[in-house]
């Protein structure tokens, strides 16, 4: 076969491929041309052209040095549909001049089209979405018919990665999607609803739509572990502490109430912020009161008396969240700060008139005090939660209290401060808790 040594330079017929692709002449890039010279380059190949060299890319030519043979014309024949035109120049030639012409037939380069519009994600909208991560694009609208659309892709669903590439920017979309062919496969991490859903589809291309009606949707229900990004709730807590040094208080006071040890009911509340790699860091409160108004009574006289007993504790918190299902947490943990044992008493013998307020305190047995005793706690705990909806889940927590104080005994409190009240009990501040109840986050 004799060969000649030559370029064939491939001139696009900008108006052809720009009716295929929906694009005007303009639009047409380098990166398009350099895709189109791979495909050319294969169709040549395939009809027996040798290709040598790809030795430049321009923005409307491309052109590729190639070995001849001498029956390209009736090669050319052989195929349909004019799409591109060869122009093959003698190279040996000082003036370069046009040798003869062909057109390759069945030939056609078309964009691959995914069929969404996107944006770039601002950091409100993703915290509006509770999504965490510092890349992705936001889906604004889906192409009717188009594999997004076919797969089930949504607006304000966010693409987070195409095969494992983080999806950096709008632009950077455009650039992977062109950087396939139509018909290739491609796996979509898309954010919705506080989950990572895995899509597999096949990117068509906007003239046919056959790709995507014939492939299955594959939306992926393997979605990634979502460990969540914190939030907040109210907190009931059964807590169970020895309480019997509080019990003989109410007794010396003449109050006849005693409080249980099996457990009390604690309210309060607290919050957690995702601080990354599954740590929250965190802060609660919770408390316990009661009171009671009753009359003591000696041989002489009879008294008013009103007693309230207080029980808080609360602290700072960190945990370790695990995601074992995509709606189902583990999370161990712990909790630093302090609680207290306070008991308020108030006694009135009589009334109090404007004008004899000092005969009042003088005359009358009328006074307030108050004991308390302070801790130091540490509360190692395990929380479970399920998700319910993105924004609530039920949550459950079990944990222990162990509390240290610094000082001996109970401390007196008055007005003009704070004494030592002697012979009184190291009382233990420590104790089990359980909680269960709403989380409004994840």
């Amino acid at each position: 076969m004799k060969k000649l040594k030559s370029i064939i330079t491939i001139c696009l017929a900008v108006s052809i491929l720009c009716s295929a692709t929906c694009l005007s002449a303009n639009e047409v890039t380098l990166n398009d041309n350099k895709r189109i010279g791979e495909r050319i380059t294969e169709k040549l190949e395939s009809l027996g052209i040798k290709i040598k060299d790809l030795n430049e890319l321009l923005d409307k030519e491309i052109f590729i040095e190639v070995d001849v043979p001498d029956d390209i014309s009736e090669k050319m024949e052989k195929v349909e549909n004019i799409d591109v035109r060869f122009i093959v120049l003698d190279k040996n030639v000082n003036n370069t001049k046009i040798i003869d012409r062909y057109q390759v037939k069945d030939f056609r380069y078309e964009r691959p089209f995914l069929g969404v519009h996107t944006i770039n994600l601002t950091i409100p909208k993703a915290r509006e979405l509770g999504y965490k991560k510092q890349h992705g694009v936001l889906i604004t609208s889906v192409v009717d018919s188009s594999p997004a659309q076919l797969h089930r892709l949504m607006e304000n669903d966010i693409i987070v990665s195409i095969d494992s590439t983080n999806v950096l920017d709008d632009i950077h979309l455009s650039n992977l999607i062109n950087s396939y062919y139509v018909g290739d496969e491609i796996t979509i991490d898309c954010f919705r609803e506080g989950k990572i859903n895995r899509i597999t589809l096949n990117l068509d291309s906007r003239s046919s739509g056959t790709i995507a009606r014939t492939n299955e949707t594959k939306l992926s229900k393997s979605e990634k572990k979502n460990v969540g990004w914190g939030g907040g709730s109210w907190y009931p807590i059964w807590a169970t502490f020895d309480m019997d040094d509080v019990n003989y208080i109410f007794k010396e006071f003449g109050y006849m109430e005693e409080l249980s040890n099996d457990g009390l009911l604690f309210h309060g509340g607290g919050g957690k912020l995702f601080l990354g790699n599954g740590f929250f860091l965190g802060g609660m409160g919770a408390g316990y009161k009661t009171y009671g108004n009753y009359m003591y009574a000696t041989p002489e006289k009879s008294f008013q008396r009103k007693i309230r007993y207080n029980n808080v504790f609360w602290g700072i918190t960190l945990d370790k969240r695990y995601a074992l299902h995509k709606n189902f947490i583990f999370s161990p943990g712990f909790m630093i700060g302090g609680g207290k044992h306070k008991v308020s008493i108030a006694q009135i013998e009589s009334g109090f008139t404007w004008n004899d307020l000092g005969s009042n305190f003088t005359e009358y047995r009328n006074y307030s005090a108050s004991l308390s005793r302070k801790y130091a706690i540490v509360k190692p705990n395990i929380e479970l939660m399920y998700r319910l909806l993105p924004w609530l889940a039920l949550r459950a927590e079990t944990g222990y209290i162990y509390g240290y104080s610094g000082k001996d005994g109970w401390r007196t409190n008055l007005l003009n401060g704070e004494y030592k009240t002697t012979n009184s009990p190291n009382t233990a501040y420590e104790g089990l808790t359980f909680s269960i109840g709403p989380w409004f986050g994840f």
